[in-house]
């Protein structure tokens, strides 16, 4: 039964139309990922919404009240849920992160997995190195990079001077999409929020993004890998090398000299800052 101040419009309905459900929807959305982490299935898929009824001009002012108490303030928002990237819980570890990700069931990628790869590494390395997901060895050990593709990088760590321990190592998701295809946007978003945490705990000055998926996923979706690969892009204060995944490089020998010369680029930058920061 509708309040009798409302009475006049009670045979169109409650009042709410398409865009203030959907604004309503999204804000439950952002505030549950940003409170577990990651996003909760409850919101995997935006329902198709519809007006209830369309208010009559007379009406207006009605309908911008209702918006109004309907529609989230940003500045009622807590810093970090008005964050692009969540600021991880007090007391939050890499070690944490990992058990989250080893109970995750987010997606259909938890279906077939046998072991999750959260990532490997030292907190607070000059580099950190994201790739797309894990393939049949990294399954089976639950390390990222360790089949033919992390074999082929860790030789050119190796020729250029860099210490795969003194890396931090992760990939956009982190359980193993079925005979190595691309992760699905839906299966990438899932594990976003894992990323961006490691990403602010770890606190690399430079990343590496190997193939498109990661650069698509890190920096959008208007960048092309063949484009982007060997250029810096700086954002929020790090740096950004986009290179072929070594995947790419199994299937294409003239891009291993590419791969090459970007890590090369990498060192020389690395190399240059540690001077400088010694003045």
């Amino acid at each position: 039964m509708l309040p009798k101040s409302n009475r006049h419009l009670q045979k169109k309905g409650k009042q709410v139309t398409a865009e203030e459900k959907s604004k309503v929807y999204n804000f439950l959305k952002t505030a549950s990922s940003w409170s577990y982490g990651y996003p909760s299935p409850t919101f995997k898929e935006e329902p198709a919404f519809e007006d209830d009824i369309e208010i009559p001009e007379e009406h207006e002012e009605i309908k911008a009240q209702e918006q109004v108490q309907v529609q989230p303030q940003i500045s009622q928002i807590p810093a970090e849920q008005n964050s692009a990237e969540k600021v991880p819980s007090q007391g939050a570890t890499l070690e944490s992160i990992a058990a989250k990700i080893a109970l995750c069931k987010n997606c259909v990628l938890c279906k077939a997995r046998t072991n999750t790869v959260p990532g490997e590494g030292v907190k607070n390395p000059y580099v950190m190195v994201i790739g797309e997901g894990p393939g049949e060895d990294e399954d089976k050990t639950g390390r990222p990079f360790v089949g033919k593709a992390g074999q082929l990088m860790n030789m050119a760590f190796q020729g250029l001077g860099i210490k795969r321990q003194e890396v931090y190592i992760t990939n956009i998701v982190k359980c193993r999409p079925p005979a190595n295809r691309v992760p699905e946007q839906d299966e990438a978003e899932t594990c976003l929020n894992y990323l961006r945490n490691q990403v602010i705990l770890v606190k690399p000055k430079v990343i590496v993004l190997l193939g498109s998926t990661a650069l698509k996923n890190v920096l959008g979706k208007e960048y092309s890998i063949t484009a982007s690969r060997g250029k810096w892009i700086e954002q929020k204060g790090i740096m950004y090398m986009p290179t072929w995944h070594p995947a790419a490089l199994l299937r294409d020998e003239n891009k291993k000299i590419e791969f090459w010369k970007d890590l090369k680029v990498v060192v020389k930058f690395f190399n240059k800052s540690g001077v400088e920061d010694e003045k």
